[in-house]
């Protein structure tokens, strides 16, 4: 199983080990959100930052969370992320 996520939203898009093996292996998984600029909400989301200003930016008025991903969404539910709106860091904390 793959699943992809962010701190904000831990499993965003995920596959499953009955999902083709082409699609496990060149998406990120089904969508759990919507098509365009990824945005989640769900049971896991996250409720806010220790920030409170940097909500109004990062949450839609009906409580949808903007990743900041740009993403596509094929016929059968798969996403495949094609910009991320962030910076990712590795283990050593540089950004990778």
């Amino acid at each position: 199983m793959i699943a992809s996520g962010s701190t904000e939203y831990p499993t965003a898009v995920s596959s499953g080990p009955d999902d083709p093996l082409g699609k496990r292996a060149k998406t990120d998984g089904r969508a759990l959100g919507a098509v365009g600029e990824l945005w989640l909400r769900g049971p896991e989301m996250f409720l806010g930052y220790l920030d409170s200003e940097l909500d109004e930016e990062a949450f839609t008025s009906d409580g949808w969370v903007r990743t900041g991903d740009l993403a596509t969404m094929d016929e059968d539910g798969f996403v495949t992320i094609a910009d991320s709106g962030w910076t990712s860091y590795g283990a050593e904390g540089e950004p990778s």
